[in-house]
Parts: structure tokens; sequence; C-alpha cells
């Protein structure tokens, strides 16, 4: 997982690593942490993007799909 970037960040999701996409899939998309009332809190993402210890929820939000299987 890259931020954009171009960071990798995978280990900092490690809820995210085994979601049983093939190999080789490279998807585009967005990280969200949502709110009470269901809608994207940017505050609570980023506080979870920068402790080791928050363990909030996460979501990931594919938007395209760029490869796979190598088309």
């Amino acid at each position: 997982m890259y931020s954009r970037h171009k960071n990798e960040i995978t280990s900092k999701f490690p809820e995210l690593h085994n979601l049983g996409i093939s190999a080789g899939t490279v998807l585009d998309g967005e990280l969200i942490v949502s709110d009470k009332q269901g809608k994207p809190d940017f505050e609570a993402l980023m506080s979870r993007f920068m402790s080791s210890m928050d363990k909030t929820p996460i979501t990931y939000v594919a938007f395209d799909v760029l490869g796979q299987e190598g088309k």
C-alpha cells in the first residue's frame, strides 16, 4: 500500500493485508475512518495513521482497478 506521495504505508494497516485480492492487482482508492454519523472523518484518519496504538476501524474504498493479472 502506498500513499499519494509514494510512501510505503502497508505496515500501518495490518487489517488490510489479507483481503483476498489476487496477487498483482493494483487498485486506486482511499482510506476512510467514519464518524458516528458514517461520514468520513479526516482528523480521525490522520490520528490513526500517525499512531501505532490507535486501533480505530479503517475502511478502504477502491475507485478503480488499475491492473489485474498483468493487464
